[in-house]
């Protein structure tokens, strides 16, 4: 976000050069990716945490640069002088929802006269991008960008009854949003409503119906306070993205509807003229203040550092807590604070505990090595079967390949069996990885043929790691997927020759059996047996050149030559043999 560093000093005395300002902020937490020089002034680009959003105006800003600096914040006035009758003699508002809206706040002003802002107006909203609109759209603008509350100002004489409603929408009811598109709502869609239809979008976008315009003499001036969820669900159903919605999603303060108002309707008066109704209309109820209590003794532990209980009370009152006075027990001082309402982020102790780390600085925390303890060095594990396959297949010459356990459907379904229960992912990374595997090979033969398209004539590949088999019940049941450890390996081409007595030959069926046979003995410390595959087992496999694995304990895979058909569908030769063995 943008921030123009006049603008923060209107607040609090800043003589410290641009880049020191950027570097003061970086240090409570609040990184500066860019300062720009604008003019006499300078532009910082901060990049303000989405759990910060009293930071998403110059006052939170501000804020964090006076208790850094030890300095006073100087905050803008909002008294407007008031005359005329009563606000409530002009109009009414209502919270329908309260679920939603939990505070409405609205100032009327009357006798304005629409037209073009001061110059420093302008400026001011120029230094961050924003164009100038009119006088009373752009002190909207302004107080958005200085107190990070978002307003919206109808034109009274607009509004049916004269009245806001604050409710979710009727289904079929439809509105055209000031950037003229005609949004069809939903029943979960908050609106703010007059006496007939809905005239804006709640904390998104007001409507085109109701907006002020050149004629435009009397105001409404709207400051609320939304549900996050409310306002993040519909907009991004409709793909809206606003400044007053990102504020309103991230949790605005709902401390500040008044104060936002009040100030908002001065510098109307003042750029519009105008006068400004008597009381402002205020619906809901202001939050409730929570209290947190902090036990300088945790905050000692858990810092490694000891700050007394002024010390943390003062950096506290510095961004706007209250703590009262310490409260011993057992010589640990305990100090119960009251939380800001801007500071939604802040919820228990840890949180109070950081901040008074940023204020104290982080570079106070003294550097310690942890404490370590050691227990006996005990006797080493036996090696897993799954080392032991991939020690032994490495020393036969083969080259291990890593393989993403996510698979296609259609590329395990040749190896898997005609009964196989696939896993599949609810969420998948993409359409190509919809389940997971069953198998190693079909991953495994994607890297012979990936080699093999790249020049490489011999190769010979192994992967060790799991397939995943769907439970018999499935997951209606709530029964997990069955995993299980494999191994396999895949190879073709020539066997390196032995010296002048064995010269290089094509790999054979057999060269893979006698690997496989090393590694049995190798990984189950007992032999397989291989028997001739029957009708319907291991289909991915020549009958001619296809074997069937056997245990003490049933089937543990298949051996042989890979089916003519399959082979030339993946781009792979005749003479390419694959062996998995379940581990």
């Amino acid at each position: 976000m943008k921030f123009s560093l006049d603008w923060l000093r209107s607040y609090v005395e800043l003589p410290e050069a641009p880049q020191r300002v950027a570097g003061l902020l970086a240090a409570a937490g609040l990184p500066v990716d860019a300062v720009e020089a604008w003019g006499a002034d300078h532009v910082l680009d901060v990049d303000v945490l989405s759990n910060r959003p009293d930071c998403m105006g110059h006052v939170g800003l501000a804020r964090e640069l006076a208790a850094r600096l030890g300095r006073p914040l100087r905050l803008p006035p909002a008294q407007p002088a008031r005359g005329g009758g009563p606000a409530s003699d002009l109009a009414a508002v209502e919270i329908a929802d309260p679920d939603l809206c939990d505070r409405y706040t609205a100032v009327l002003l009357t006798g304005v006269k629409v037209g073009p802002s001061p110059d420093w107006l302008v400026d001011r909203l120029a230094s961050i991008g924003l164009r100038p609109i009119n006088n009373l759209v752009d002190v909207t603008n302004f107080v958005l960008h200085e107190l990070g509350q978002p307003l919206h100002a109808f034109d009274l004489d607009r509004l049916a009854q004269h009245r806001i409603v604050v409710r979710r929408a009727a289904p079929g009811e439809t509105l055209r949003t000031l950037d003229g598109v005609e949004r069809r709502l939903e029943a979960d869609d908050l609106v703010s409503a007059d006496g007939r239809r809905p005239v804006a979008l709640a904390g998104i976008m007001g409507g085109a119906d109701s907006e002020i315009a050149p004629s435009t003499t009397r105001v409404l001036l709207e400051s609320a306070h939304f549900a996050p969820r409310a306002i993040r669900r519909t907009a991004r159903r409709l793909g809206m993205h606003t400044d007053a919605s990102h504020r309103f999603e991230r949790g605005a303060d709902a401390g500040i509807t008044v104060t936002a108002a009040l100030r908002a309707a001065s510098l109307m008066a003042e750029a519009a003229g105008g006068t400004v109704a008597g009381g402002e209309l205020d619906a809901g109820s202001p939050p409730e203040r929570r209290l947190v209590t902090l036990s300088l003794e945790r905050l000692a532990r858990l810092l490694g550092l000891a700050v007394e209980p002024d010390r943390a009370a003062a950096a506290l009152a510095a961004l706007g807590f209250q703590a009262a006075p310490p409260e011993w027990s057992g010589g640990n001082a305990r100090l119960e604070v009251t939380i800001p309402t801007w500071r939604g982020d802040v919820e228990r102790e840890e949180d109070l505990i950081e901040e008074v780390a940023r204020m104290v600085g982080y570079d106070a925390i003294p550097a310690t090595l942890p404490a370590l303890e050691t227990g006996g060095a005990g006797s080493p594990r036996p090696a897993a079967p799954l080392d032991r396959a991939r020690r032994y297949l490495a020393a036969a010459g083969f080259a291990e390949a890593l393989n993403f356990p996510m698979s296609h459907r259609d590329a395990q379904a040749p190896f898997a069996g005609a009964d196989a229960r696939f896993v599949t992912l609810d969420n998948p990374m993409s359409s190509q990885m919809d389940t997971l595997r069953a198998s190693l090979l079909p991953g495994l033969l994607g890297n012979v043929a990936h080699n093999l398209n790249r020049g490489r004539r011999d190769v010979r590949l192994f992967e060790v790691g799991k397939v995943f088999h769907e439970s018999s019940a499935g997951q209606a049941a709530g029964e997990l997927p069955r995993e299980r450890p494999a191994v396999a390996a895949a190879a073709t081409g020539v066997l390196p020759g032995g010296g002048w007595h064995r010269p290089p030959a094509p790999l054979t069926y057999f060269d893979l059996k006698g690997t496989l046979e090393g590694l049995a003995l190798a990984c189950l410390g007992r032999p397989v047996q291989a028997r001739p595959a029957g009708d319907g087992e291991a289909g991915f496999l020549d009958p001619a050149a296809a074997s069937v694995l056997h245990g003490g304990n049933g089937p543990l895979g298949a051996l042989g030559r890979l089916h003519p058909d399959l082979a030339s569908s993946l781009d792979l030769p005749p003479e390419t043999f694959v062996f998995e063995l379940d581990l």
